[in-house]
């Protein structure tokens, strides 16, 4: 279960079992993956997920990025799940 950091009310965002932007929710950052999830300023929480084989990164309503997507016209081959992931003001 991935909570809140101070900027809001203490409650989950997201727990296994959810889903966020059609992706079940299965395998969260902080237990056995070693990292945790990250907040910005405004409050928005983004975490690493399992799913379909792959890492992927989430916040607590949207699909963020997932292999196989395009950016900037190169497809991302994984998502590192052994490192925190980050995220900005902008989100």
């Amino acid at each position: 279960m991935v909570r809140i950091h101070q900027r809001a009310p203490s409650h989950a965002c997201a727990k296994g079992g959810d889903f966020i932007d059609g992706e079940r929710v299965n395998l969260l950052s902080g237990g056995s993956l070693g990292n945790g999830p990250a907040i910005n300023d405004a409050g928005t929480v983004t975490f690493v997920n399992f799913f379909d084989g792959n890492f992927g990164v989430l916040t607590e309503s949207a699909l963020v990025v997932k292999p196989g997507d395009v950016i900037d016209g190169r497809t991302l081959r994984s998502v590192a799940r052994n490192r925190p992931p980050v995220i900005n003001i902008g989100g």
